[in-house]
């Protein structure tokens, strides 16, 4: 499978919304994941405004020691989206759960996660044996747009239309939460960073 400017732009925002990790942190600090933000960003002639804001959070990693950048991004993962007194949920099954005023929700175990597991299923993809977490965590669902936007083969020969089905994910499911998400992500985060990133991903869902 081809990448594509749209696949290349999920993938981005999949990677973008996994916890950094020694070996990951290098994007941010190197400058890597702003320059193919940039590239990618401009060349689909997306709003300019949108990249600008998101930029200037990541120009503060580029430069700065490893150890550093990874414990201030860690962290403020950790507070936002880990433990049992996360502030923010980053799976969408719970997140909407919440929403509608559902006290408990179970990850994986509710209508949500379930009917996006069921779409992603269709679509011929399975959790791999030994994944624990959700499918409808943020990054799984970019990963899985990056897929569709890459047209494979396989699914045409399937008589499945992969673009087809990317329309229909971003109308049912990431327009569903990713624009409340941000609002919540920005509302409690002490670290810049975070709300730009799910800034820009609200914009774009909303262009899309």
């Amino acid at each position: 499978m081809a990448p594509t400017p749209l696949s290349n732009l999920c993938s981005l925002f999949s990677t973008a919304n996994e916890c950094p990790t020694p070996d990951t942190v290098g994007i941010y600090t190197q400058g890597t994941l702003l320059a193919d933000f940039t590239t990618v960003w401009q060349g689909l002639g997306l709003p300019q405004a949108s990249l600008d804001n998101f930029a200037k959070e990541l120009k503060v990693f580029v430069g700065m020691d490893d150890g550093e950048a990874l414990h201030r991004l860690r962290h403020e993962y950790t507070r936002l989206f880990l433990t049992d007194n996360r502030l923010v949920m980053n799976c969408q099954g719970p997140w909407r759960g919440k929403k509608e005023g559902k006290e408990k929700v179970l990850f994986m175990v509710n209508p949500y996660s379930t009917e996006i597991s069921d779409f992603m299923r269709y679509c011929g993809v399975v959790k791999r044996a030994g994944y624990n977490d959700s499918l409808d965590m943020l990054e799984n669902e970019w990963r899985f747009c990056s897929m569709l936007a890459q047209n494979p083969q396989s699914l045409v020969d399937a008589g499945i239309d992969p673009l087809e089905k990317l329309d229909e994910f971003m109308d049912r499911f990431m327009k569903a939460w990713v624009p409340g998400f941000a609002e919540d992500v920005a509302a409690v985060t002490r670290e810049p960073y975070f709300a730009a990133l799910a800034g820009i991903q609200a914009d774009f869902v909303e262009l899309y």
